[in-house]
């Protein structure tokens, strides 16, 4: 599946082989700050974003320790779920 919508790549492509888990997250965030950076709507789809969560959550702490991800960033549990994500992945939320 691939998404090309405001905040991410149109090269970022998911899918469940394991060389390519990683793709959407530095694709998808590359984007969103080249996005921020000229004003753009950094708003994903609301699907897209719990498929990522449910995918990259079980393992953050794993590919933290890897050197993935950076420290995660705290962001409050009622926090849109996209917040949550960026904070999981050690990127300030908005």
């Amino acid at each position: 599946m691939t998404w090309t919508g405001p905040c991410i790549s149109p090269a970022a492509t998911i899918r469940r082989a394991t060389t390519s888990r990683t793709s959407p997250v530095f694709g998808g965030r590359r984007a969103c700050d080249i996005a921020r950076f000229i004003g753009a709507d950094t708003t994903l789809p609301d699907d897209l974003v719990r498929g990522l969560w449910d995918w990259i959550a079980p393992e953050a702490e794993k590919w933290r320790q890897m050197g993935v991800f950076g420290a995660a960033v705290d962001v409050p549990e009622d926090a849109p779920l996209q917040d949550r994500l960026l904070g999981l992945t050690g990127w300030q939320p908005r």
